[in-house]
C-alpha cells in the first residue's frame, strides 16, 4: 500500500536530533527498538497477561512475540516508519509506524488485516478487543468524506532519551508527514498519560474512551486485569480537512 510517490521529506532538525523516514538498512535496528521499548512494555498486553482468568503458556508466550515481529516486518515493508535519530552516535532514539489506509467499499479499510490470523492465542485475543474498540468508535460516521487515514502504530522511544521531548516529536513529525502527503485524518490509539498529552500537543483529541476493566469475556470475567493508571485507552483523531 505504500506509494512511492510520497514525500519522504522530513523537516526536523534539533542540535542533538534529525527525524528521517527510515529505508531497509535500518529495519534491523527499528525492530530490536519496538521488541525491547514497545512489545515488552505493552500496557494492553501486560493486562490481559496479568488477568488470572487468561491462562497463556510458555509456548504461546514464544508465538506471540514471533507474530508481533512479522505484524512489524510486514509494517516495515508496506508502511512509512519514522525514526528519530541521535546525530553524535547516529543511534535511533524513537520510532512511529504510521499505518496508511485507504477507504474502500466498506469504508476505510486495511486489506492486510481482512482474514487475518495468527500463530498465538494472545496475540489473536489483543487483536479480536482491538477490532472490537475499532468497531464502536464510528470514525468513519464521523468523517463521511475522509479517504485516506495514517494510523499511528507502534510510537516508541528508547528508554535511554526518555523525558527529552522526543515523544512530542514523533507525534509532531507524524502529523506533518500526514499533512504533507495529503491524508485526511491521522488517528491512534493511546494508553499511556504521557502519550496522550503528546498527541494532544500535536493536535488530536479523543473521541472515544474505552476503559479496559469494562471488558468482559463470554462468561462475564474481567479480561484485563487493573492496569491502573492507564486503564483507559484514547482513541484520538486529528481531521486534517
Amino acid at each position: 500500500m505504500h506509494d512511492e510517490t510520497m514525500s519522504q521529506k522530513i523537516e526536523s532538525d534539533t542540535s542533538d536530533y534529525c527525524a528521517r523516514i527510515a529505508g531497509p538498512e535500518r529495519f534491523t535496528e527499528i525492530i530490536s527498538l519496538l521488541e525491547n521499548h514497545y512489545i515488552h512494555e505493552d500496557i494492553v498486553a501486560r493486562s490481559y497477561m496479568a488477568n488470572e482468568n487468561n491462562k497463556i503458556s510458555q509456548e504461546d508466550l514464544v508465538l506471540a512475540m514471533l507474530d508481533k515481529k512479522k505484524i512489524i516486518e510486514d509494517l516495515l515493508s508496506k508502511d512509512v516508519c519514522l525514526i528519530i535519530v541521535e546525530k553524535k552516535s547516529e543511534r535511533i532514539a524513537g520510532a512511529v509506524m504510521l499505518v496508511i489506509y485507504e477507504r474502500d467499499q466498506d469504508g476505510l479499510a486495511d486489506p492486510r488485516a481482512k482474514d487475518n490470523s495468527f500463530s498465538s492465542k494472545l496475540v489473536n485475543d489483543l487483536v479480536h478487543y482491538s477490532e472490537l474498540m475499532n468497531k464502536t468508535s464510528r470514525i468513519f460516521e464521523l468523517f463521511p468524506d475522509c479517504k485516506r487515514m495514517a494510523r499511528i502504530r507502534f510510537l516508541a522511544v528508547h528508554a535511554e532519551y526518555r523525558q527529552r521531548g522526543l515523544c512530542n516529536l514523533l507525534m509532531k513529525e507524524s502529523v506533518d508527514w500526514a499533512l504533507r502527503n495529503d491524508f485526511d485524518i491521522v488517528q491512534g490509539t493511546f494508553t499511556t498519560v504521557a502519550s496522550k498529552r503528546a498527541a494532544e500537543r500535536s493536535g488530536l483529541t479523543s473521541i472515544q474512551d474505552y476503559n479496559l476493566r469494562e471488558f468482559r469475556d463470554l462468561n462475564g470475567f474481567n479480561v484485563f486485569a487493573d492496569a491502573s493508571p492507564n486503564n483507559i485507552l484514547s482513541l484520538m483523531v486529528l481531521n486534517l480537512r
